[in-house]
């Protein structure tokens, strides 16, 4: 629900001129200073080590501070002298209604050994104490869509299952052992077993 980023760069044609500069020399120095590149791997003892290029621009004042010339007396001309960078949002239709107005959605998920029922918990709390502490008035905070209710619902329906199905044993072997002994073998089958 939120507008992309983006950044504008606007460069006039008598900028260009009075710089004798052409407008591909103009892309070229952007693409050459904002680029982030993985450069391979260096193998040694404890593990391998990434080697990546982390020149990636992200702001507007990143690009306007990007170099375009030098002269021979040390001079540097950078592309916010020459262009108007506009740092801002893409123009683009947001169409995403929650109870009839404009949302900003965040996933929220688990990762790894995470239990998502505890994920789940969490976000709620933190929800409701949001609301009650620093949400600016006008701005609502709400769960939505919460999967963990699948899982709490299966997890549900297993353990009852596990009890109907122990209740059966246990009434069928009663009817053919003494009830004591029927107990004690029904107890021992929810009960997981060493294999050797």
């Amino acid at each position: 629900g939120v507008r992309d980023y983006e950044i504008s760069i606007e460069v006039s044609e008598s900028a260009l001129r009075n710089y004798n500069l052409s407008f591909d020399q103009v892309v070229q120095a952007v693409r050459g200073s904002s680029i982030d590149l993985p450069g391979g791997l260096i193998k040694a003892e404890g593990g391998e080590i990434s080697l990546r290029t982390k020149e990636q621009d992200y702001v507007g004042g990143d690009f306007r501070d990007i170099v375009l010339l030098t002269t021979p007396d040390g001079g540097k001309l950078t592309l916010g002298a020459i262009a108007t960078v506009n740092d801002g949002f893409a123009d683009q239709d947001i169409l995403t209604l929650f109870n009839g107005k404009p949302p900003a959605i965040v996933l929220v998920k688990e990762v790894g050994d995470e239990n998502p029922l505890d994920i789940s918990e969490m976000v709620y709390e933190y929800v409701d104490e949001a609301m009650e502490t620093w949400i600016p008035e006008g701005v609502a905070l709400e769960a939505w869509s919460d999967s963990s209710f699948y899982l709490q619902g299966r997890i549900d329906m297993l353990l009852d299952n596990g009890l109907i199905g122990f209740i059966l044993v246990l009434i069928a072997l009663a009817i053919f052992l003494r009830p004591t002994l029927a107990f004690f073998v029904a107890i021992g089958i929810p009960v997981p077993q060493r294999l050797e």
